[in-house]
């Protein structure tokens, strides 16, 4: 999943002033990546669960191995989703959906 790689000629930031194929092109990738975000959601945040449940186990070398943890993970869009995820419970702060 990238970014549209028909790129419109026209620099403007207003997608109205774009072609209709390449608006269209930006759509369909958009609705893509919704639709990995969905079916990926529960698992990212079971797997960031798993990786800060080693928290208190490693202590100062936990950061240096969840990373290492997240860096093996496939896709990126997926290794995205756990790294936020981690970041949040390491934080501390509540889940905002």
């Amino acid at each position: 999943m990238e970014i549209a790689s028909s790129a419109s000629p026209t620099l403007s930031l207003n997608l109205a002033n774009h072609p209709a194929k390449y608006r269209a092109t930006l759509e369909a990738q958009k609705a893509e990546m919704f639709a990995f975000w969905q079916q990926n959601r529960e698992r990212s945040y079971a797997e960031a669960g798993r990786i800060f449940s080693e928290k208190e186990k490693r202590k100062a070398g936990f950061r240096a191995w969840a990373d290492a943890q997240i860096e093996a993970l496939e896709p990126q869009q997926y290794h995205n989703m756990v790294r936020t995820e981690l970041n949040r419970l390491v934080s501390g702060k509540p889940r905002t959906e």
